[in-house]
């Protein structure tokens, strides 16, 4: 069993450190050999086969997590987001910036939570930064990217409160 175990960490190891995540084809291939190794009830099989588990595993949880995010035909388009504010606002001086929790996005495929940047000068325009407070429910227009880095920080919002 103990073997078993390093092997599963082992393979999830291996996994966080690869470019590229496995295919479905992949995973399933990988638990069909981790199956027949468990067969073979060697301590070498063993350790292989929680390895290749351990390696589907985190791709399934890899898959799941990366999932729900922005189409690359939706990015830079207008689109009209219903939700709430779900996070203390951060202002600084060009704007405010917070996390909005999506309820209805019409007929596009947007992840359950975005973060949003309110500009108080952005490409030229002067605009005036309202109010944003936690748990307030909004209908915003937004022009979503998807994520760069560890922020995105180039989304341009305009805002009508719902009352």
């Amino acid at each position: 069993m103990r073997s078993a175990i390093l092997g599963f960490v082992g393979g999830v190891t291996l996994l966080q450190g690869s470019a590229a995540l496995p295919d479905r084809g992949s995973m399933i291939a990988g638990c069909a050999i981790a199956a027949l190794l468990l067969l073979l009830r060697r301590r070498t099989a063993t350790v292989l086969a929680g390895a290749l588990l351990g390696a589907v595993w985190a791709a399934l949880l890899a898959h799941a997590a990366l999932a729900p995010r922005l189409a690359a035909a939706d990015e830079g388009r207008d689109i009209t987001l219903v939700g709430v504010v779900d996070s203390l606002p951060y202002r600084f001086d060009g704007g405010v910036r917070f996390t909005f929790t999506v309820e209805q996005a019409g007929n596009v495929h947007v992840p359950p939570r975005v973060s949003l940047a309110w500009y108080s000068g952005l490409r030229g325009q002067v605009v005036e930064v309202g109010d944003v407070r936690p748990g307030e429910r909004w209908r915003l227009t937004v022009r979503l990217q998807r994520p760069h880095g560890n922020a995105n920080p180039y989304v341009s919002v305009s805002w009508t409160k719902l009352p």
